[in-house]
């Protein structure tokens, strides 16, 4: 008895420490701001919220750490505001991670770890990923997981977003996109195909200007940063590049001091 009580003990010790073993993987920033209930997602977008840095933060979080979240997400969401707060907050996720990031919801759903109503915020994106669903959707990729949320969405809500698909799928709505951002005279919607890394990268800071400044003022720092996932490749490329190149000039200076030493030793022995 004394053996099966210890076991018992165990197990339950570990249920209580392996869920907070997965919560530290995440930045406070995130778990903070979910339990502060007087945050919302702004109207203007979340990335414009300039004066309210907690914001910014929060999806810079979110944005570095998705698949974490994702992973334990009743545990850093257990309710729908929370769970709509980081689908909100994935949209200034480069195109492919974001199609790879609607993708791991739609496992979530199907797992009962996301609630119903969550999931059709993927479907009314309207900061970065505008439109972006019906401007793509003609992707085999894009369209193989506009197959799965509409197989969880019309199981959960029958009848309500049948015409939606229909049109989505159809292409009406990527036509209707197109004219209404001409009209307007705004940008088209991310191409999931050109995987544009603009929106991603204000929100990250990486520019290949920042990352060559950093090499002049801080090398070291500069190569952990343009190993992380959070710089394009061009930025990387041209970087380091400039490593490389000032890795040259410096061996050329050092062996021009060297021969010039080797000059003057010269020239006092005779």
């Amino acid at each position: 008895m004394r053996h099966l009580h210890k076991v018992v003990k165990l197990i339950a010790i570990n249920f209580l420490i392996i869920p907070e073993l997965a919560l530290a993987k995440i930045p406070d920033v995130v778990t903070d701001y979910l339990r502060n209930e007087r945050h919302r997602v702004s109207e203007d977008g979340v990335i414009h919220s300039q004066q309210s840095p907690g914001t910014l933060d929060f999806v810079r979080g979110v944005v570095q750490n998705w698949r974490e979240i994702v992973d334990d997400l009743p545990s850093v969401a257990g309710d729908g505001r929370k769970q709509s707060l980081i689908i909100v907050a994935g949209e200034y996720l480069p195109p492919q991670e974001y199609v790879d990031f609607v993708d791991s919801l739609c496992e979530r759903r199907e797992q009962g770890k996301l609630v119903p109503e969550a999931l059709c915020a993927v479907l009314w994106a309207d900061m970065a990923k505008g439109d972006f669903l019906s401007y793509n959707y003609d992707n085999p990729r894009v369209g193989a997981v506009i197959d799965k949320i509409e197989d969880i969405v019309t199981r959960d809500f029958p009848n309500e977003w049948n015409e939606y698909f229909t049109a989505l799928k159809s292409g009406k709505l990527k036509v209707e996109a197109i004219n209404r951002r001409k009209a307007d005279n705004r940008a088209m919607p991310e191409s999931y195909a050109e995987n544009n890394l603009e929106n991603y990268q204000k929100l990250v800071g990486g520019s290949i200007t920042k990352d060559i400044k950093l090499i002049a003022t801080k090398p070291a720092e500069a190569v952990a940063s343009l190993a992380s996932k959070n710089r394009s490749k061009w930025s990387m490329y041209a970087a380091l590049l400039l490593i490389v190149g000032g890795i040259v000039v410096l061996r050329i200076i050092f062996n021009r001091r060297k021969n010039i030493a080797s000059l003057i030793r010269k020239s006092r022995g005779r």
